[in-house]
């Protein structure tokens, strides 16, 4: 997935729809088992709540909420309040922290190197 980093909170509305238009491509070449009983419309909206809540965290680049809609299908939809991945949803909600390190974080976790 290559999402450059600009920033969510300047989003146009077509900025956005076509960010998100992307990464259902994406998503359905990355990730077609996931994605072959869902509709359109229906992957449309699991993308757009997902960059929702990326933004929720303060993720406001496209780069990290690419990976927020990655770590979706890598570990479920609702992954942030999943109670398996508690780490996740620790790490998320940690202010302290910008948004990009916090993905960080996540994406080491998922895929030590």
């Amino acid at each position: 997935m290559n999402i450059r980093s600009t920033q969510m909170d300047a989003f146009s509305s077509r900025t956005r729809n076509n960010f998100e238009a992307a990464l259902c491509d994406w998503a359905r070449d990355t990730y077609p088992e996931e994605c072959w009983d869902e509709s359109d419309k229906e992957l449309e909206g699991r993308i757009h709540e997902a960059v929702d809540r990326a933004i929720s965290y303060g993720l406001k680049n496209e780069r990290d909420a690419g990976e927020f809609v990655k770590f979706t299908f890598e570990l479920g939809p609702e992954f942030d309040s999943d109670p398996r991945y508690e780490w996740a949803s620790v790490i998320l909600h940690d202010s302290a922290r910008d948004g990009s390190a916090r993905v960080a974080e996540i994406r080491g976790r998922l895929f030590p190197r």
